[in-house]
This record gives C-alpha cells, sequence and structure tokens, in this order.
C-alpha cells in the first residue's frame, strides 16, 4: 500500500481487478437479468397461447 497526500491506493493485480469489476457488474445487471426472465417467461406464454389458437 502507498499514500499519496492522504489517498491510500492498494496494490492489485490486474486478474483481481478484472474480477472485482466483474462481481460488481454482475451485482448491478442481476436486477435487469431478473426482469428479463419474466419477460421471457411472459413471451413464451403468450407464444404458446397464440400457437394453440392458430
Amino acid at each position: 500500500m502507498s499514500s499519496m497526500q492522504g489517498i491510500t491506493f492498494n496494490q492489485v493485480s490486474i486478474d483481481d481487478l478484472a474480477t472485482m469489476l466483474d462481481e460488481k457488474l454482475e451485482q448491478k445487471l442481476a436486477p435487469l437479468n431478473e426482469t428479463l426472465k419474466i419477460i421471457n417467461t411472459q413471451l413464451e406464454h403468450l407464444s404458446r397461447q397464440y400457437h394453440s389458437l392458430a
């Protein structure tokens, strides 16, 4: 760890940084992914209803 004018920097490897960013992105996208799953389920249901009428 090094310090510069009261700011602390941690030594982080590129792989660790990539992992941290990936985890953060996954957290941020989780609600959107759940919403998309719900929409997909509804579309599949509507598609089955449509095909049963045809």
